[in-house]
């Protein structure tokens, strides 16, 4: 939204939507006077923990298109709502290619780590999105669990 140059930067961060009425905004006095916090200062990880959560996330996709079983998958790598994603994503597909190319975008959050990205299947014709987060387990062998998963 473009303000006028009197008005302050911090204002229209204190205009909200009208319900019922998208494009109209009303000033809230209370966020006026209130600056929004300082965005978290961007966390590097180590190349270490980088490769694996490629590792994980790499082994869900395999698996949700049917290049690995299932049943080989380590619960202490794959929380459950994870391998339920699975076995759901490989209801009625067919059996896909390995993965040819793969993009993997990191966000730490406190103790955990999203991840966003894409892959492309080879042999098919397919595309696809996902997203994944990943905690810390000290049960796990790679110290690490994939708590979240979905193709998207």
């Amino acid at each position: 939204m473009d303000l006028p140059p009197s008005v302050p930067e911090h204002t229209a961060q204190a205009l909200e939507p009208i319900p019922g009425r998208a494009m109209l905004k009303v000033l809230n006095p209370e966020r006026l006077h209130s600056p929004s916090p300082p965005p978290a200062p961007y966390q590097e990880l180590p190349q270490e923990v980088q490769r694996k959560v490629r590792h994980l996330i790499e082994v869900a996709l395999a698996a949700s298109f049917g290049l690995i079983d299932v049943r080989r998958l380590s619960p202490s790598l794959f929380a459950p709502p994870v391998l339920r994603s699975i076995r759901a994503r490989r209801r009625g597909t067919a059996q896909g290619g390995a993965i040819t190319k793969m993009s993997m975008h990191l966000r730490v959050r406190s103790q955990r780590i999203d991840a966003l990205g894409s892959a492309t299947i080879a042999g098919q014709d397919i595309h696809l999105g996902y997203a994944a987060m990943v905690a810390a387990d000290e049960e796990s062998t790679l110290g690490l669990q994939l708590r979240s998963f979905r193709v998207l």
